[in-house]
């Protein structure tokens, strides 16, 4: 396969990302911008600062019904697939998340709940687990939409290469 290297960004700071849908009946929208941190690490950078080969999947479509912790339905069959992913040296973070309705304590609850919840069913010896509740809020939740993808939990999966 070969590539265009002028193509590919060289250093290290911010990518400004916009996402922009349009249906077939001619009505676009787009998503609120949002930064992605960027890092370029070379080989000699790796070396330098001994850094290890990993691999890292992130997930993040795990979604629970308003007010629950429970994981159903597909999201069994989700974290089934996450389960593949995951050898013995693989360290697992997971994320509670929620909407912003409600009180901050009990989504704090709730949010610490639904990372719990997804912790017991990948059973994995080396898991952290938190609850962030509605303190940061990656969708939009002015919308029925953005709240219901609020309410969530994202895993990291980090294995090292060998």
């Amino acid at each position: 396969l070969e590539h265009d290297n002028a193509s590919i960004p060289k250093g290290s700071g911010n990518l400004a990302a916009v996402l922009q849908a349009t249906s077939e009946s001619g009505v676009t929208t787009t998503s609120i911008p949002q930064s992605i941190p960027i890092e370029q690490v070379t080989i000699r950078k790796k070396r330098q600062e001994l850094r290890d080969d990993k691999m890292i999947d992130h997930y993040s479509l795990i979604l629970f019904e308003f007010d629950q912790s429970e994981i159903i339905g597909n999201n069994k069959r989700i974290i089934e697939e996450i389960k593949k992913r995951i050898s013995p040296q693989s360290t697992v973070w997971i994320e509670g998340m929620t909407d912003r309705i409600g009180d901050d304590k009990h989504n704090q609850t709730l949010s610490t709940a639904r990372a719990n919840s997804a912790g017991k069913a990948i059973n994995h010896k080396n898991m952290s687990i938190r609850g962030i509740g509605k303190n940061t809020s990656m969708y939009n939740n002015d919308l029925p939409e953005g709240r219901f993808y609020s309410r969530t939990v994202n895993i990291t999966v980090e294995t090292p290469i060998k």
